[in-house]
């Protein structure tokens, strides 16, 4: 395996994000993360990508939706 530098290594950290579930979205100063689903990925403005597996599951139902 070889080792390739990167140019800017904290914005590769900005850019990667958590996808979780939240929740209740009616108190937002006591939000809570309701489950840890994977990572995404900041590729421009506006475009976020991850995997199927971490959206593809049906929200918790104690999750509101909106």
């Amino acid at each position: 395996m070889r080792t390739i530098p990167i140019e800017q290594p904290q914005q590769l950290f900005d850019d990667i994000l958590p996808v979780t579930t939240v929740g209740p979205l009616e108190q937002f100063p006591e939000l809570l993360i309701k489950s840890f689903e994977g990572t995404g990925f900041v590729i421009g403005d506006g475009f976020f990508v991850t995997c199927w597996h971490c959206v593809a599951a049906d929200p918790p139902k104690a999750c509101p939706t909106a």
